[in-house]
């Protein structure tokens, strides 16, 4: 009777728990995912220690409990991330303790792409329970249960990361090892290999709030495909909630909180929707995280690098680190560090990464042989100078003021190009040098990036400059116009250019312009910089123009 009942116990254990899921999983998969996939191991940013418990179908006699403690970091000397596990799972009669190492290697495909592979090996303990009671211990069958057999686990797993989505593929009890208690018993039982999936997609939708869908699926040979999809919403990356439904019909309430700079806290509660919940009151999972070192703040604005959407620019706590998201740039992944020639234009889209140039000329310097202030490219006469509004080329200017004639409304009178070719009155006759500086910033565009608003930092410094001109000279106006490409309906462009030229207004009042010295407009597609359909005209019509 007692060389049927282990083998008994054994079968039932792994049947029930999980439907044939032999491996311990968790409700908060996506904070304990290193337990399945060993290329987890170093993908924080610095070490930390994770200890996790799990009371699963509570109210049932004997039920299954899960206690893991884990840890992760990365090698600073070599490229190799190191992590690693405790753990001790009881079920039933059955006792299963055991460790882990893993060693994973990361290669960054390019500057939003990292791709990592990872081994893991362990070596755990399966026995029957101290407090296991048999009519006799005699029994090969029970001694070799009472203590216990060791067995190895090897494992390998793949992780991709590109900004907020993460995939991940793993393979578990790779060499499926024997399970076996007694010499004479033919029965075969082993621990079977399994294959986990994993993919999810962290999207903010405003300044405070961001969702981040996953799902997991398990295959384990001789069983039904199983799945679990699971939302979480997080509030300023402090606190989240979430839910989780699971193949097996069974449900999830997820709730966590960073509790400082170093202290994470989980907590999940689990209910079965069939007929387990008749006998069960359900499962409690409870995670507590910690780090090792305090988050870099690169940029010293109070938020720490791993919760900072701009780690590069200083901004503010409530806006994840970033400036005023009308003026900032605020995607996480544009890092300056892969800007070799620090023109504010990524090497992944800079035609010239490693000479200064312009958005206008696709990063590459500019190229302006007869120095009128336009590129060759767009310049109808490279090798002579025109004025303003003649594609470069020389025009009728009766009056010698750099406005040509048919857009002068002062032919015959001299007058700056703010001022429409006409000159200003009396007391501002004089044009300083601080004047001709401020026309020359005035008169440059600001362009925007394909259904963007936000003002790349390349402008910062010249609209700084202009801004503080206009403090120090309230008399002085600017006129800011948005415009867009052809690219969306009429209605949509309209409210697009709205923004962009809102975006330039708010950046130069909140460096202490009144709003009474911009004059804001906006024309939708209404006014093309350039006529044609290639990117590089459709570029040039993303703009705000200054005068």
């Amino acid at each position: 009777m007692n060389k049927l009942l282990l083998p008994l116990f054994i079968i039932l254990l792994f049947s029930i728990n999980c439907e044939a899921q032999q491996y311990p999983l968790f409700s908060h998969y996506s904070l304990n995912s290193l337990g399945f996939n060993p290329a987890i191991a170093g993908s924080t940013d610095c070490p930390e220690a994770r200890l996790v418990y799990r009371n699963q179908w509570t109210g049932l006699k004997e039920n299954p409990q899960t206690a893991i403690l884990s840890g992760q970091g990365r090698l600073q000397s070599i490229p190799l991330g190191i992590g690693g596990y405790f753990y001790n799972d009881e079920a039933g009669k059955l006792k299963r303790t055991g460790g882990s190492l893993a060693l994973s290697f990361a290669k960054k495909l390019d500057s939003l792409t990292t791709v990592t592979v990872g081994m893991g090996a362990g070596l755990y303990n399966i026995r029957l329970r101290d407090d296991y009671n048999a009519e006799t211990i005699q029994d090969e069958t029970i001694m070799n249960g009472l203590n216990g057999m060791w067995l190895s686990d090897f494992s390998a797993g793949v992780y991709v990361q590109r900004k907020g989505l993460y995939v991940g593929f793993s393979v578990p009890q790779i060499f499926e090892p024997k399970l076996n208690f007694d010499e004479e018993d033919l029965s075969q039982n082993e621990l079977v290999r399994h294959y986990y999936g994993m993919v999810g997609y962290k999207m903010r939708i405003n300044r405070e709030f961001s969702v981040e869908p996953s799902a997991l699926v398990k295959m384990v040979k001789n069983t039904p495909l199983q799945w679990e999809g699971t939302a979480r919403v997080f509030w300023k990356n402090m606190l989240w909630l979430g839910g989780t439904y699971r193949s097996d019909k069974t449900i999830a309430a997820l709730v966590g909180a960073t509790l400082n700079d170093r202290m994470t806290l989980a907590y999940a509660y689990d209910m079965a929707t069939s007929n387990l919940n008749r006998v069960s009151n359900g499962s409690h999972e409870i995670t507590l995280g910690y780090r090792f070192c305090k988050s870099k703040d690169s940029d010293g604005d109070g938020v720490m690098d791993k919760d900072d959407k701009c780690p590069k620019v200083p901004g503010q706590p409530e806006n994840d680190g970033c400036p005023d998201e009308s003026v900032a740039d605020n995607d996480p992944e544009d890092d300056q560090g892969d800007d070799r020639d620090k023109d504010g234009i990524r090497d992944d889209l800079d035609k010239c990464p490693d000479l200064a140039g312009s958005l206008a000329n696709s990063g590459c310097p500019i190229d302006d042989r007869d120095q009128d202030g336009i590129v060759d490219s767009q310049d109808k006469c490279p090798d002579l100078a025109g004025p303003y509004g003649t594609e470069g080329c020389p025009g009728e200017d009766g009056d010698k003021d750099g406005v040509v004639d048919a857009l002068d409304e002062c032919p015959t009178e001299p007058g700056p190009l703010y001022l429409k070719g006409c000159p200003p009155v009396a007391a501002a006759s004089v044009v300083t040098n601080e004047i001709r500086e401020a026309k020359d910033i005035a008169i440059r565009h600001v362009y925007f990036d394909l259904d963007k608003d936000n003002i790349k930092r390349q402008y910062f410094q010249d609209l700084d400059k202009l801004a503080e001109y206009l403090v120090d000279h309230p008399e002085w106006r600017v006129r800011a116009t948005g415009h867009t490409d052809e690219r969306a309906s009429n209605e949509y462009n309209d409210a697009l250019s709205k923004r962009r030229v809102e975006s330039v207004m708010f950046y130069l009042m909140n460096r202490g312009a009144k709003r009474n010295q911009i004059v804001a407009e906006y024309y939708g597609e209404g006014e093309p910089s350039e006529v044609g359909t290639t990117e590089a005209n459709y570029q040039l019509n993303r703009r705000v123009e200054l005068n």
